[in-house]
């Protein structure tokens, strides 16, 4: 029976360390990777979109996976853009914690509003649970702000190749 309780103690380390709060390591990950570029604050709201960043998590409602797809897509304000390569880290370092897809799709747009200050910022997530089955249906949230909330604005048709 003691491999029983060292199985139940590697357990909780892993939910442990899943449960660490991410939030923090926002600011290290973008950090360097935010540019200021000239041409970009003299462009005409031009958008930067991301498609297609893969994750899997783990829900906080049943413990089982979820796994999918994330797409985001900002229009940078005062010439302010970030590596591409680091929307990808973002929303994978978010997806790391025990999470719902909902909190991910918002939490992925809060860090880039509070990182980029982005005139608008959108995320789509779209998700397969595995609580649902192995066949389960695809899942979609969506988060907007700034320009991509407003209907009459480029932004929001641009926000349908998402």
């Amino acid at each position: 029976m003691q491999w029983l309780s060292l199985a139940a103690d590697a357990t909780s380390c892993i939910f442990v360390v899943l449960l660490l709060t991410l939030a923090d390591l926002v600011c290290s990950v973008l950090g360097g990777a935010i540019f200021h570029e000239p041409i970009v604050s003299e462009g005409s709201g031009s958008m930067v979109i991301v498609r297609d960043i893969e994750f899997a998590s783990t829900s906080e409602a049943n413990l089982l996976p979820f796994y999918g797809r994330c797409h985001v897509a900002y229009v940078p304000s005062n010439g302010v853009v970030l590596g591409l390569s680091k929307l990808a880290r973002v929303t994978k370092l978010f997806a790391s914690q025990l999470q719902s897809q909902q909190r991910l799709t918002s939490q992925i747009l809060v860090a880039l509003q509070q990182e980029l200050a982005p005139k608008g910022a959108a995320i789509v997530v779209e998700a397969h649970h595995l609580a649902h089955g192995p066949e389960a249906d695809l899942f979609m949230t969506s988060a907007s702000s700034g320009c991509f909330q407003d209907i009459s604005s480029s932004c929001m048709q641009a926000s349908l190749l998402l």
